[in-house]
């Protein structure tokens, strides 16, 4: 039974595993040989022709062309992209609100005046206070001495008379004009800044004497003008025409190249040239 099964599946006109036989070729198994390259140059019927060789070389050489053109195209596009196009712009975040601006002492200790309140609480009476901190600074550097201890004592009392504006009408004009005057003439009594212009005027006597004079652009302006051996610095003052600078009870008034003098009250108006 074995034996007619198996004569059977052979007389079948498909071989094993459904493939049809070659017609006309010899069984690779009856001749012992290969199916590579060495059988298909041993049987013409089954080698290419020469041309079917070259098609197919053709066409393997075209598709790789091809991918080579492809990817060449696909770098150039990349390397024109800008850096990071490809990724994903970071989230911004929020911005982050500008420090608080604080004045020059510490408002978390006990404060002595309802002004020093105020100036804590007030980012533009803060920001003045440390302007002048910094023209305090500079020229305390410019001391030495006896001019050390004059420095010392003067911005003592400018504390106490800034402390005081509570008791004025208006107390935020106070508080700024008290740190606009106070900065400025540390800036130009101790030279922090240049003088923008500079006279020298020769007053009548008894006996005759010159008086000099330095112009300072600070806010207000200021100038420093010196007489018979004292200094007085003088802030600009209004007047119809000329420049006209106070301080101290003294005036400086300097109007087409004449200077009118008063240097106490006491004494009378002095008329003097421009040298």
């Amino acid at each position: 039974m074995g034996i007619r099964n198996a004569a059977h599946r052979h007389s079948s006109p498909h071989p094993p595993f459904g493939h049809p036989p070659l017609q006309g070729a010899p069984s690779l198994a009856s001749e012992g040989r290969s199916s590579g390259p060495e059988h298909a140059r041993g049987n013409p019927a089954l080698a290419p022709a020469s041309g079917e060789r070259a098609g197919v070389r053709g066409t393997f050489g075209n598709l790789s062309s091809r991918r080579w053109a492809i990817a060449a195209f696909l770098a150039a596009m990349l390397a024109a992209l800008p850096c990071g196009a490809a990724a994903q712009p970071a989230p911004q975040s929020a911005p982050q609100p500008a420090p608080r601006v604080m004045p020059s002492f510490d408002c978390s200790q006990k404060l002595v005046s309802s002004v020093e309140q105020r100036i804590c609480n007030d980012e533009k009476l803060a920001a003045m206070d440390r302007e002048l901190a910094d023209a305090y600074a500079a020229a305390s550097a410019k001391t030495t001495g006896a001019d050390a201890d004059a420095l010392q004592a003067a911005q003592r009392a400018f504390i106490k008379s800034r402390n005081e504006c509570w008791k004025t009408p208006d107390v935020q004009d106070c508080v700024e004009n008290g740190y606009k005057r106070r900065t400025a003439e540390l800036q130009a009594r101790y030279g922090l800044v240049k003088a923008t212009g500079a006279g020298r005027y020769q007053c009548p006597g008894p006996p005759a004497q010159e008086v000099a004079a330095e112009f300072f652009a600070t806010d207000p302006p200021t100038a420093m003008i010196r007489y018979a051996g004292a200094t007085q610095l003088m802030y600009v003052a209004p007047s119809g025409s000329g420049a006209r600078y106070t301080g101290g009870n003294r005036q400086f008034w300097e109007h087409q190249g004449v200077a009118l003098v008063r240097w106490s009250a006491s004494t009378r108006e002095m008329r003097c040239p421009r040298l």
